[in-house]
């Protein structure tokens, strides 16, 4: 039997949809591996450049990620998703201006990706920019009316404007998009919190709890239900979890220091506040730690 030889570019696209396939399944290694095999057969796959960020991005390497998708961009300058991916390594690293300034360039090139504006509208309510911030989700969701990420990052421009109405019209419509989303049922306790419906407000803490008990928002958020109730013991007990969850939590190391302190426990509140400064500022927080800063001097001197 006669056998036809698989040329290079054959064969690079065998490795490279192979190495898709094992990066769905969020096996990383294996697709690095085949997405390397890809590039050493044909050093111009942009879309494998492309991927390979993907993959690092995904695995926390920013550095490598970024690398990767400037690859694929020198390798074809209109690739709109690459500058939407390298967007949102500048996002992550904090680098704003350069974060928008790859979004802007991809939506010049496609202008109806709906993540990228989802993404756009997230630096621009970062940076207090809310109606570009609104403008941008609204985009998104025009672009597709079931992305449930637009609809939640735009419930929180609204609870930010202190729109409480229409920030709850949106998170009820991603829970209906998406049932299972604990953000979500975390994101409409917070609005009903505001709104002064406190059993709502903790029957969606609680749900979102259910759904992901490894959420620490949600304990963080229902701790404020409890104290308000008077019940400070239960309001630790979920500080406590908030905090075994994400221990560079500040709020919640704030949050159980204004607990031991209405207990009377004055060493545990200025424990607490103490390390909360120290994790705002390591966050780049600077305002809440020094609001909490004076808190804590004012107290010293009592």
């Amino acid at each position: 039997m006669k056998t036809t030889p698989i040329s290079d570019s054959s064969q690079s696209s065998v490795f490279f949809y192979r190495g898709t396939s094992y990066a769905y399944k969020s096996d990383y290694e294996k697709a690095i591996i085949d997405y390397d095999h890809t590039i050493s057969l044909d050093h111009k796959f942009a879309i494998a450049y492309n991927n390979l960020g993907n993959v690092y991005n995904e695995k926390g390497e920013k550095d490598k990620a970024l690398e990767n998708y400037n690859l694929a961009i020198s390798l074809d300058p209109k690739d709109a998703a690459a500058y939407n991916n390298r967007g949102v390594i500048y996002s992550e690293k904090g680098d704003k201006d350069k974060a928008i300034e790859n979004y802007d360039f991809a939506i010049s090139l496609d202008s109806k990706i709906p993540y990228t504006y989802n993404n756009r509208g997230v630096i621009y309510s970062e940076k207090g920019d809310y109606d570009k911030a609104l403008d941008n989700f609204n985009r998104a969701i025009s672009l597709n009316p079931k992305y449930a990420n637009a609809y939640g990052n735009r419930g929180l421009v609204y609870k930010d404007k202190g729109d409480y109405d229409k920030a709850l019209e949106n998170f009820d419509r991603v829970i209906s998009l998406n049932p299972k989303d604990a953000i979500a049922y975390n994101n409409r306790g917070l609005i009903y919190s505001e709104k002064g419906e406190k059993d709502k407000a903790l029957e969606n803490y609680n749900f979102a709890i259910s759904l992901d008990p490894k959420y620490a928002p949600a304990y963080n958020n229902r701790s404020g239900i409890f104290y308000g109730k008077g019940e400070k013991d239960k309001a630790l007990e979920n500080l406590d979890r908030a905090i075994s969850l994400n221990p560079k939590y500040a709020d919640a190391y704030s949050n159980r220091g204004i607990v031991f302190y209405a207990k009377g426990e004055k060493a545990e509140a200025l424990k607490n506040w103490k390390k909360a400064v120290e994790l705002y500022l390591s966050q780049g927080n600077t305002s809440m730690a020094l609001r909490l800063s004076d808190a804590i001097k004012q107290l010293e001197g009592n």
